[in-house]
């Protein structure tokens, strides 16, 4: 959707008219003939669910481009099989294989502020060539618990299951009965120090 200073919603000729200053919208306006250059700047926002194709559809809104995103969470919705390397996302194409960004092709964010680091440590070395740390303050993340789930650690659940193939019920009943056995009644401390009773439903422990 985009605004106008009246808060009305407003098309691309008000951007190219200049009464209109920052928009946001999906592909489908930014792809349309009318919006070619109608923007200084063009940022994708979750780049890496949105396939090159479709980037270059939109791209013509503006001479400068922003990807913005994480590749190594989740991909992008397909719906169908398509040809090698085509229904890969924008930012896959230009990491190349590689799983952060060079210095001189972009901007690598290499402080999280969700995880402790005994989890973000083994992320890091997993996904981001061990170039991702955690704040300080994330040191204090935890599941205070008398139970099994408890501190701020990576925990391996055996669950027995077969033909689950897109989703699980087995694994979220079984999640939600370490849930309520050993952690709802008892707080997580958050990276401030503060306490909640269901901290570990909201955030990355």
């Amino acid at each position: 959707m985009i605004w106008r200073r009246r808060r009305s919603p407003a098309g691309t000729s008000e951007l190219a008219s200049g009464q209109c200053h920052v928009a946001g919208a999906t592909g489908f306006l930014w792809s349309a003939a009318d919006a070619l250059d109608v923007l200084d700047v063009l940022v994708v926002d979750e780049a890496a669910q949105m396939c090159l194709a479709n980037v270059l559809a939109v791209s013509h809104t503006a001479r400068r481009l922003i990807l913005l995103g994480d590749p190594q969470q989740l991909d992008q919705p397909t719906q169908g099989t398509h040809p090698h390397g085509t229904g890969g996302s924008s930012l896959e194409h230009v990491l190349g294989g590689r799983q952060t960004i060079d210095p001189d092709r972009g901007l690598f964010f290499a402080e999280t502020w969700r995880m402790n680091p005994n989890i973000c440590d083994f992320d890091s070395e997993l996904f981001y060539d061990s170039k991702l740390h955690p704040v300080p303050s994330c040191e204090k993340q935890v599941v205070l618990s008398n139970g099994p789930i408890k501190g701020s650690r990576l925990r391996y659940v055996l669950v027995e299951h077969a033909g689950n193939k897109s989703y699980s019920v087995d694994d979220a009943d079984r999640d939600d009965h370490h849930e309520q056995q050993h952690t709802m009644d008892r707080p997580g401390r958050h990276r401030k120090g503060r306490y909640n009773r269901r901290y570990h439903r909201h955030h990355t422990l």
